[in-house]
């Protein structure tokens, strides 16, 4: 049976394969089989590349990038990261990054190593819903307006990012998205 599903290009211009993302979803159609059956190397019919959500060409001028996302919505978000981060060498990138727990960080290892590889650029922040982050309590429970809030008015979100990324569940992008223009961010940066 044919089945059409949707998924996000995961890697960056530097990487030696084309790499998608399938999180298994019980019961779901494809990911299951996905899981089960398919093995690095193997072939699968795809349309080309479509859509819009995507890393805008950079005029050459340092800029602010910042992803406000919430489990598989990293996929996407997970390509601009390493293309910002390899190809524009004044770039910084702000993630905000929610998850139930440490262990359903998806690409936790790389992000990881690129925080490492660009501690001076990338700005990591991992919100765990069901996992304590001690004293910090914009680190736990969930991505809601109130923390967007306190972490724009702080400056760790700055609002003059040239773009805000959101990707995610509905109630995130609608929260985040209601929360940043409500604080003044223009709605083309967003």
């Amino acid at each position: 049976e044919e089945v059409r599903r949707t998924y996000s290009i995961s890697s960056g211009p530097d990487d030696d394969a084309l790499w998608i993302t399938i999180k298994r979803f019980d019961g779901g159609l494809f990911s299951p089989h996905a899981h089960a059956t398919l093995k690095s190397g193997a072939a699968v019919e795809a349309m080309a590349p479509s859509g819009r959500f995507v890393l805008p060409p950079s005029d050459g001028q340092p800029r602010t990038l910042v992803a406000i996302v919430a489990g598989s919505g990293i996929t996407p978000v997970m390509a601009m990261l390493r293309h910002a981060l390899a190809r524009e060498p004044e770039t910084r990138f702000v993630l905000l990054y929610g998850n139930r727990s440490v262990d359903d960080i998806i690409f936790r290892d790389q992000l990881d190593d690129l925080k490492d590889r660009w501690l001076d650029r990338l700005v990591l922040l991992h919100v765990l819903s069901r996992d304590s982050e001690g004293d910090v309590p914009d680190l736990a429970g969930r991505i809601d307006a109130e923390k967007i809030t306190r972490l724009v008015q702080t400056g760790v979100l700055p609002a003059d990012a040239q773009h805000f990324f959101l990707c995610g569940p509905d109630t995130l992008i609608k929260t985040a998205r209601d929360t940043l223009l409500g604080l003044g961010v223009p709605r083309e940066r967003v």
